[in-house]
């Protein structure tokens, strides 16, 4: 407004005269009174007035209690309190870019409210209170609570305490959205003698960084706070959490610095790298307490001081003195290239990392501090695709070196991350899988004055790599580094289900008294499609692993399961005999059985050689192990046997960064590796013999599900190019690919994705017609998050008997679920399998 009209307000016995006048843009008015007896309560001597201006939205600086003080306007837009100004000298040195001084030498005090008009509603600005006490000397005199907009943001605060001294300057920032009515309604309570502030700012966010800025905060992330020499110390912004030596990125000196903020609440951390003579690398990671997001920023200065001095100019990160912006918007990528960041600060906590025995990044020194939320998402998402939550360890084995003594929900370092997060093959190397694997064996003492040790990070774990690392013996930190390595599809909790003339037939693992036994379950439709699965308990079987099944000589009544028990055996079952009794290697992860073109009953398996075996049933009694010809790369999955047509069989597995096949012609084993079209996830393909004559390998990329095509039979030669295709684009698939042929003829795959950080997971199926070449995804499942955790993999394959697609999955309960497509129904029913 431009103009206003003298009132005469009387208030108990105090009055107050206002008046309009102009100053500079803003019409404002100026206030006649004198002013009070500063620690008397909120109207007994002083003056109670009201101010009402006119704000434009974006930018406002008002010295509260006092007069102009370019550029803080006269005092405007208050309801309450009283105002004094003294003379003292005031200390600015704890205040980054400081109001002028004459801000501090005035105040309000009491109980007072400022009502900021003029803003945009809903859009995020940086308030900046200034505070001084040119009364009190010491802690406890003075406290009061502060709220913005209904949200209490300070809490009995104590100036002298929070800032070590009377007549010292002192801010306190927040990043909060204008309320309904485009305001910001700012209460100062008195708990103790009066509350007070010095200065109001509110800041609004530059253009250029509106868009990340904004989305962080909205995303209940904090801003990182001012920072500068100034704001570092004891009752400061920001605390230094001690030197640090060998980071990931470069091995040199650094700093950690950590802020607790309260608007959004949360913790923002600087990883500050050293100095090398020509450029500086700084990382910023703020967490919101109750959202769990988090924010990435990162920047580089040419040339920089140690520790580095950057500074948040008006919401923009910038080093040197505001020489160049960190950020610049949600598409200037924080993490350019195939970095991953998000997947080495994985996990509920995205500050924790094991470089190093109280290591500063682990900041047990904030005590109590973790999101109340379950885990983080990067508010950049889906830019850095990160997981939702951890896997669920009722997979693994039980850790003996304690890693889960502080990765537990109420741990320190908040649980593991899931390890099948897409994208951990990244060629920088810099993934969550990759600091996994260099944390487990990195050496005691590494030139560092013993700051390194292996995993968990504790002064008894000096060891040397690969021979007395604790974490090299924990069966553990074993498990997930084979899942790291492509061994997730094995993985135990994964259902193994096929179907024949006569049943449908299924191996399940079940918990029991502390071990993992392999079940059978089968399906003879006597009580009706969903309602006939039993249960027989293989005790002697117990395995960490995905079991297989198939029929011998095709034989609906001769059925084979097969399991790797804990030490490494393979045992089948009717004959209860070790398929790997005559091999010198014993097996890690899964088997895969089947029936060959050849008529020969096979299982394959990966050695703990990184080799490819395959024991050939003789008839009689017993398996004969050769090791599959022609290996030039090491195994990295488990293999996938099956029977391309009559004239060839082949067995698919994940090698190095490639995929290997072995394939049977009748001129013998022919042996080939291929590179994929993207860097694969950790689950190796699942092939399939398709009823149009075509020969199919899915694989999970980090693009999502893919498919490579080989219409060539038998081609011993591997003449024939395959050609590879995306099949379903989506980053977030976290199980390993089942494909079947469908009832219709044509080819159905199955996945389970997680959607970064949403509240649920859905069982997917992609479906194309027998000669067709769209694939259509359809969502079969949906569980919540916050009552179970879909795990493994899933199985499906169409039900002879009835002719219907069946679908069976399982969540981290053991609870087993079968969809079965109901022809009179029109749709997918839900069972769950009891057993």
């Amino acid at each position: 407004m431009t103009s206003a009209t003298s009132v005469r307000v009387v208030i108990g016995t105090v009055a107050a005269k206002w008046k309009a006048h102009a100053v500079g843009a803003f019409a404002c008015l100026a206030i006649v009174a004198a002013a009070g007896c500063e620690g008397a309560p909120a109207g007994d001597g002083g003056s109670i007035e009201r101010v009402s201006a006119a704000v434009t939205s974006g930018a406002t600086k008002i010295n509260a209690g006092g007069p102009a003080a370019s550029p803080y306007i006269a005092d405007v837009d208050f309801s309450g309190g009283s105002t004094v100004t003294r003379a003292n000298a005031i200390d600015l040195s704890a205040v980054d870019s400081p109001a002028p001084t004459a801000v501090y030498q005035s105040q309000r005090y009491g109980n007072f409210t400022y009502t900021l008009p003029g803003f945009t509603k809903g859009a995020y600005n940086q308030i900046r209170l200034h505070f001084c006490d040119t009364h009190w000397t010491t802690a406890g005199s003075r406290t009061f609570n502060v709220v913005i907009n209904g949200t209490t943001v300070l809490s009995s605060f104590d100036i002298i305490k929070t800032v070590g001294a009377g007549n010292k300057a002192l801010t306190q920032t927040f990043t909060m959205p204008a309320n309904s009515s485009g305001q910001y309604v700012i209460a100062f309570t008195t708990v103790k003698d009066a509350a007070t502030v010095s200065g109001i700012e509110v800041t609004a966010i530059p253009t250029a960084t509106s868009t990340y800025a904004a989305d962080c905060v909205a995303g209940g992330v904090p801003l990182p706070p001012n920072w500068g020499s100034a704001d570092v110390g004891s009752g400061k912004a920001w605390t230094d959490n001690q030197i640090y030596t060998d980071t990931f990125l470069e091995e040199q000196q650094g700093h950690i610095y950590f802020a607790t903020t309260s608007s959004p609440a949360g913790l923002c951390v600087i990883n500050a790298h050293g100095f090398d003579g020509s450029t500086g690398l700084f990382d910023v990671i703020c967490q919101g307490t109750s959202s769990g997001k988090a924010c990435f920023w990162e920047g580089t200065q040419n040339p920089s001081p140690l520790p580095h001095d950057v500074g948040l100019v008006g919401g923009a990160w910038t080093v040197g003195g505001g020489a160049s912006p960190v950020i610049t918007g949600i598409a200037a990528n924080p993490h350019p290239g195939d970095l991953g960041c998000t997947n080495c600060h994985a996990g509920k906590n995205v500050f924790i990392n094991h470089f190093a025995p109280n290591h500063p990044l682990n900041l047990s020194t904030v005590a109590g501090w973790m999101p109340s939320t379950s885990w983080y998402i990067p508010v950049d998402d889906p830019v850095l695709p990160q997981n939702s939550g951890p896997d669920t360890f009722v997979e693994y084995p039980a850790s003996t070196s304690g890693c889960l003594t502080c990765h537990s929900p109420s741990g320190p370092a908040g649980p593991f991350p899931r390890l099948s997060t897409p994208g951990y093959l990244s060629a920088a190397g810099e993934t969550y899988c990759a600091v996994l694997q260099a944390a487990t064996d990195r050496p005691w003492d590494q030139g560092s004055g013993g700051l390194q040790g292996g995993m968990p990070p504790v002064s008894s774990n000096k060891c040397s790599p690969g021979v007395d690392c604790a974490a090299e013996k924990d069966p553990f930190v074993l498990a997930m580094l084979d899942t790291c390595n492509g061994v997730a599809v094995s993985r135990a909790n994964s259902p193994f289900v096929f179907s024949s003339s006569t049943g449908d037939h299924a191996v399940i693992d079940k918990w029991v008294s502390g071990s993992r036994q392999v079940w059978q379950l089968d399906d003879n439709f006597s009580g009706g499609a969903f309602h006939g699965w039993n249960g027989s308990d293989q005790s002697f079987l117990e395995s960490d692993y995905r079991a297989t099944g198939f029929l011998r000589n095709g034989n609906a009544s001769d059925l084979v399961i097969a399991a790797t028990d804990t030490s490494g055996v393979i045992w089948e079952i009717p004959d209860t005999n070790p398929v790997t009794q005559n091999s010198p290697v014993l097996a890690i992860g899964g088997p895969s059985g089947y029936r060959r073109h050849d008529g020969a009953n096979a299982i394959d398996y990966r050695g703990q050689d990184d080799l490819i075996y395959e024991g050939v049933w003789d008839g009689v009694s017993q398996w004969n192990i050769t090791q599959l010809p022609g290996q030039t790369l090491s195994a990295t999955g488990d293999p996938r046997g099956y029977r391309r047509s009559g004239q060839s069989s082949a067995v698919i597995y994940a090698c190095d960064s490639q995929l290997c096949e072995e394939r049977l012609t009748s001129t013998g084993w022919h042996f080939r590796a291929f590179e994929t079209a993207v860097r694969r996830a950790p689950f190796v393909p699942t092939p399939l013999a398709t009823s149009d004559g075509k020969f199919v390998t899915f694989y999970v990329g980090e693009d999502g599900l893919r498919q490579i095509v080989d219409t060539c039979d038998p081609d011993p030669s591997f003449t024939c190019k395959p050609t590879e295709s995306v099949v379903y684009a989506n980053q977030n698939i976290v199980s390993a690919p089942a494909a079947y042929v469908d009832q219709s003829g044509g080819v159905s795959v199955v996945v389970i994705t997680d959607s970064n950080g949403s509240n649920s997971s859905q069982v997917v199926q992609l479906s194309r017609a027998k000669n067709g070449t769209t694939w259509t995804a359809t969502t079969l499942y949906t569980a919540a998050k916050s009552t179970e955790t879909l795990v493994g993999d899933p199985a499906a394959y169409l039900s002879i008997p009835i002719n219907a697609n069946t679908i069976v999955f399982r969540n981290a309960a053991f609870k087993t679920y079968e969809l079965q497509w109901s022809a009179s129904q029109n749709k997918y029913v839900q069972t769950t399998l009891a057993f």
